[in-house]
């Protein structure tokens, strides 16, 4: 590696780097991911990753789609992460397995070689998908795209990919353990839905105080590439709630969040990983449509049952416990519970508010807090809005009612600066958004919407976004872009 520290570095990006990959290995139903580094910064603590399937056999994988896997985790991140980014292939690689992952990530600062032309027409997308993936972590989203697709096509179709990779090896079983005892397990009992993990140290492996440790799902989807053609998936689904996908946040100045799983890339993927797999294949986000409380309000309504195996926190500790009792997405919930009066999954809000360790620690800063100052201990950018709208239905005052003694008062302290005002858009469905997103069964899916969440018609929509205000514009188009992946002469500058 580089012999620095991420202190005498600085932040990326980091000065050009040099990576050359070793041919991935196949064992069994594990694809191992190997290269060496020269120059640039500390990416990555070992330059080797792993990736298993399990109950699966990857000894007929195509070299191209482990290629592929490739450039979507570790040649993404190196480029996005560096000044210019150097890659020299053992092996003619076809340029479609690196060049859209670049374009996703809008990456024009890359050199590789040896590439092969082998351009393929995609295969049409299909409006009956017979094989659905979705990627799973257990929260409310991601569990509301389960009932909504089992609902429209039946949970025989589904398979649940579980991608286990936590930021230390030894929380890999932990994680797992935890995932299948409070969410997979279930789920797969009460529903009969297929499960897929897929587990990988790749997080472990990227330097402590790297940028890409917020993931994207652009990461999901290239560990998932292989189960999506051994599978056949031709729907594959993520789950990002639609307050996510501002177009600005200042007037004038546009700016779009989460721009890499938006509906245009996520189409742009899907017809580029199409040509690849010479499969039919989609990419679909139905939390795009969805306020950020319509999930939890859908799951309570519609799908009462998998509610129940609910899993927003995402502790490593204690795979025995579903819920840590010390962190934020512990407080949501427990506001949740007392809110919309959840069934109870294992969180007691009257011993949450009066003895964890996380309100404890934020109280003094909420209580010196003004009305309507966004905190980011307390809540997200985007979360800001949907609480205060909350609060606006159900004020503080009388949902501490059903608390008493300190859990009383640590209750109002912490909600005491989130503003009561009123934000329908966050407990909505979008129109304009499912418009844009035009997935399969498009009128089935807005008359299960229409049934529990009011319509919102609006093409364009702001709400608070911390201490400004975000706009969303359902008729803007924040497309990839084409970049252009320098190939010199391979005498001069790929001799290996």
């Amino acid at each position: 590696m580089t012999g620095k520290t991420m202190t005498e570095f600085g932040p990326p990006p980091w000065p050009a780097v040099t990576v050359r990959p070793d041919r991935p290995r196949v064992e069994g139903s594990t694809l191992h991911l190997s290269w060496t580094q020269s120059g640039g910064g500390p990416l990555f603590r070992h330059c080797h990753c792993f990736i298993r399937y399990p109950r699966q056999s990857l000894e007929n994988l195509p070299p191209a789609i482990a290629w592929s896997v490739f450039s979507g985790l570790i040649a993404s991140l190196y480029a996005r992460h560096h000044q210019e980014l150097t890659l020299h292939f053992p092996e003619p690689i076809p340029r479609m397995a690196l060049a859209p992952w670049l374009d996703l990530h809008r990456c024009d600062n890359v050199v590789a070689g040896p590439l092969k032309e082998s351009e393929a027409p995609g295969a049409p997308s299909t409006s009956e998908p017979e094989h659905i993936g979705i990627l799973f972590g257990g929260g409310k989203d991601s569990l509301a795209t389960l009932g909504l697709m089992g609902e429209l096509f039946g949970y025989q179709r589904l398979t649940l990919l579980s991608c286990v990779f936590p930021e230390r090896s030894r929380y890999l079983r932990t994680v797992e353990q935890r995932r299948d005892r409070h969410a997979l397990g279930p789920i797969r009992g009460r529903t009969g839905v297929r499960v897929q993990k897929i587990i990988s140290n790749l997080r472990c492996q990227i330097g402590e105080d790297a940028s890409s440790r917020a993931l994207h799902t652009g990461l999901y989807h290239a560990l998932a590439l292989p189960m999506t053609r051994q599978l056949g998936l031709e729907l594959v689904t993520h789950s990002n709630e639609f307050n996510h996908y501002w177009t600005s946040t200042q007037p004038n100045r546009p700016r779009a969040g989460f721009a890499r799983s938006r509906p245009e890339a996520d189409d742009f993927l899907a017809d580029a990983l199409s040509r690849l797999l010479q499969q039919p294949l989609s990419i679909k986000n139905p939390n795009f449509c969805i306020g950020k409380d319509g999930a939890i309000r859908l799951l309570k309504e519609r799908y009462p049952g998998l509610l129940t195996s609910l899993m927003m926190c995402e502790s490593v500790t204690d795979p025995n416990q579903r819920w840590c009792g010390n962190c934020y997405k512990c407080f949501q919930y427990a506001i949740y519970r007392l809110a919309l009066n959840l069934p109870d999954a294992g969180l007691d809000p009257q011993t949450f508010f009066a003895e964890s360790e996380w309100v404890q620690d934020h109280l003094a800063r909420a209580s010196q807090a003004k009305v309507g100052q966004w905190l980011p201990e307390l809540s997200s950018r985007a979360s800001f809005p949907a609480f205060s709208h909350l609060f606006h239905q159900h004020p503080p005052d009388t949902l501490a009612k059903q608390l008493s003694g300190q859990a009383k008062a640590h209750f109002l302290a912490l909600t005491r600066p989130f503003p009561r005002e009123p934000h329908p858009a966050t407990q909505a469905w979008m129109q304009a958004a499912l418009d844009k997103l035009a997935p399969p069964r498009t009128r089935q899916l807005a008359a299960i919407l229409d049934q529990h969440l009011p319509r919102e018609t609006a093409r364009q929509i702001q709400l608070p976004w911390g201490s400004h205000r975000s706009h969303i514009d359902y008729d803007a188009a924040i497309a990839p872009k084409t970049v252009a992946i320098e190939t010199p002469d391979a005498d001069a500058a790929f001799k290996l």
